[in-house]
């Protein structure tokens, strides 16, 4: 009888010859998923950082205040069961052009580096076999601002009168946020509206542009309430925008954009119309500008008979003007029209913010003209009026660009 022979032996040597590979390809999936973790991680953190800082750098235009969000938001994440570190910070202009960013002294664009380097390496386990017990990783993340075209819609009825100095007030300071980060590439205006008529208070101008920028915010700085209404109001009353009545009657007239009898009511569609308007036109330059609508009434929609024209036949029109055709619109009518115009600002890409001043049932009215990434603001007191255009700033969305 054959006796089988023992091959034990033969076993444990192929054991102890694939043991090893079978650690190494361990290591290499365990520690490597382990990396990939991390490595995910640390972009994430970096977007959250680099989101962070521009946001604190938009608000306040300091690029150390901005810093210190960035290193806060990355000590409130982890990277690998552990905190990350700020591996580099920098800031500058987007070149949309370019898609880089480069040095300015006006930054609007924020590069943040994140990760697990040098001594606070990423540990590993398996790959210790083959003496190696920790692995760098690191996340970058750029973010910016789009370039903005942003135009604001003012109400400046007779009714505004007695508070209209607090609205320009909340301009000016919108304005100013936006110039402390602006891009080569912003682009800023107004447009007035009352009775049934808009006109273009302040062409869209270069928010880069220090001059332009000081010109035009002086101009805000001296807004007020206009009307033409002058067997309304009296002979007191402002000739829009800001002469007055008296002796030169009609040769103040001539520095009006128009002179259409009285002023009675308020058109919003007017105004919704012109700005659009004028966000359509800077954007043939810039298709890829985020467009901005912001709004101000103080009252609900009115239509009331207009009187007979008393123009002079020499007035030489100087203003950019839009004005509906209708005598007399009734209430529903401008109701309908505004909310149309809302939704030609919804086809075109065009965010709208509201605000609603007053106690009439103009906030909801105005609530149903927002668009996009726009909100409804309102409030009865006339102080709020500029903590909302600064909330409006500020809250203007960002872009992540890579």
């Amino acid at each position: 009888m054959r006796m089988r022979s023992s091959r034990s032996g033969n076993y444990s040597v192929i054991l102890g010859l694939v043991l090893p590979v079978f650690l190494g390809f361990t290591a290499l999936s365990v520690d490597q998923s382990w990396i990939r973790i991390a490595q995910s991680q640390s972009q994430d953190v970096a977007d959250a950082a680099a989101h962070a800082a521009l946001v604190e750098l938009r608000r306040t235009g300091d690029t150390s205040a901005a810093e210190a969000v960035a290193v806060s938001m990355i000590g409130r994440n982890q990277v690998g069961e552990a905190h990350g570190e700020m591996i580099s910070v920098e800031f500058g202009g987007w070149n949309r052009g370019g898609a880089e960013m480069t040095a300015s002294d006006k930054p609007n664009a924020v590069r943040v580096d994140v990760g697990r380097t040098g001594e606070n390496e990423l540990p590993l386990y398996f790959a210790r076999i083959w003496n190696r017990d920790s692995a760098a990783v690191q996340g970058s993340a750029t973010a910016a601002s789009r370039s903005l075209h942003a135009v604001v819609v003012m109400d400046i009825t007779a009714s505004f009168r007695f508070d209209i100095h607090w609205a320009r007030d909340g301009a000016v300071s919108f304005l100013d946020i936006v110039h402390d980060t602006a891009s080569p590439d912003d682009r800023v205006g107004m447009v007035t509206f009352f009775s049934k008529y808009a006109h273009v208070w302040t062409e869209p101008f270069d928010l880069y542009d220090e001059t332009e920028y000081a010109t035009a915010r002086a101009q805000w700085s001296t807004l007020t309430w206009g009307s033409t209404a002058h067997d309304y109001y009296g002979p007191e009353t402002p000739a829009y925008p800001f002469y007055y009545y008296g002796a030169d009657y009609y040769n103040d007239a001539s520095q009006m954009p128009r002179y259409y009898g009285d002023d009675r009511g308020t058109d919003h569609s007017v105004g919704l119309k012109l700005g659009i308007d004028v966000l359509l036109e800077e954007g043939a330059t810039d298709p890829f500008a985020y467009k901005a609508l912001v709004v101000l009434t103080d009252g609900y929609p009115v239509g009331l008979p207009v009187k007979p024209a008393r123009r002079p036949d020499d007035l030489v029109e100087t203003w950019r003007v839009y004005m509906h055709g209708d005598d007399t619109r009734s209430e529903s009518t401008i109701i309908l029209e505004s909310q149309n115009q809302a939704l030609r600002a919804e086809d075109n890409d065009i965010n709208v913010w509201t605000i609603a001043f007053g106690t009439g049932g103009q906030k909801e009215f105005m609530r149903s003209l927002v668009v996009g990434d726009g909100n409804s603001y309102a409030t009865t007191d006339p102080s709020e009026l500029e903590p909302i255009f600064v909330d409006i700033a500020v809250s203007l969305p960002m872009l992540l660009v890579k």
